[in-house]
């Protein structure tokens, strides 16, 4: 994440007007040298400065922002990323940063959507803020997750394992049962050497009352974790569901 965000610094940098004065542009052209280096301290202690002569440079808040991720401090970050997309509101980078930091915060679901759309509507193609929708959306009945989610397919995703597997449980929550199916039943094809692939297709087979099916698959997942430890407590449910579809 932190290449990506150098490249869309950098571009962003040629878009955004230019420095008032001799002082703050070597300044910043000093932060983005050091965040380009991964020297992250130099990078906000010289973003720091600039702010200090420019409270509003976006270039400033963003590098600011990822080098106070960097420290694990995410309130600081969110902040700066905050301040960026309110400054420029139609800036891709600010909005992406910003949403993406809200998204790590459980608390903030609803706003981390609201900024990544305004992202989205900016750049549609864009697979990395796609992904962070889905995401948000999936599990619930957000009228737009199935949106999402077929609009990252068309990026070239539409058959990976995970991809199809939230998709089959948006489908799913919509009642949309013969999609679901299909779905989940290529997920189960794709994703068989993912675990929790497979054992998520077994559920839906099983809540669909698909009994060969849901105990084939949920034989499928019991086999491939046999010997992961960390699987033991969902190894434990699909075995007594095999018992019971089987009685």
């Amino acid at each position: 994440m932190t290449a990506r965000f150098i490249g869309l610094v950098v571009a962003v940098a040629l878009l955004v007007s230019g420095c008032s004065g001799k002082q703050e542009k070597e300044l910043l052209s000093s932060a983005r040298a050091a965040a380009a280096a991964g020297n992250w301290q130099q990078a906000e202690s010289d973003a720091a400065k600039v702010l200090e002569l420019a409270p509003d440079n976006v270039i400033a808040l963003l590098i600011a922002s990822s080098a106070a991720e960097k420290r694990d401090d995410l309130d600081e970050a969110t902040n700066r990323a905050g301040h960026a997309a309110r400054v420029a509101p139609n800036n891709f980078t600010a909005l992406y940063m910003y949403g993406r930091l809200l998204y790590r915060d459980s608390a903030q679901k609803q706003k981390a959507i609201e900024v990544l759309e305004k992202a989205h509507n900016l750049r549609p193609d864009d697979p990395d803020v796609l992904v962070l929708l889905c995401n948000l959306t999936a599990g619930t009945k957000d009228p737009n997750a199935e949106k999402y989610l077929r609009e990252y397919g068309k990026l070239g995703f539409a058959n990976s394992p995970e991809y199809l597997n939230q998709l089959g449980v948006c489908l799913w929550l919509k009642r949309d049962v013969i999609g679901a199916r299909s779905v989940f039943a290529k997920a189960r094809q794709t994703g068989s050497d993912r675990p929790m692939i497979m054992l998520s297709s077994a559920r839906f087979f099983d809540a669909c009352n698909m009994k060969p099916l849901a105990v084939d698959t949920y034989g499928k997942f019991v086999k491939m974790t046999s010997n992961r430890n960390e699987f033991a407590p969902y190894r434990a449910e699909a075995s007594q569901r095999i018992s019971a579809l089987r009685k």
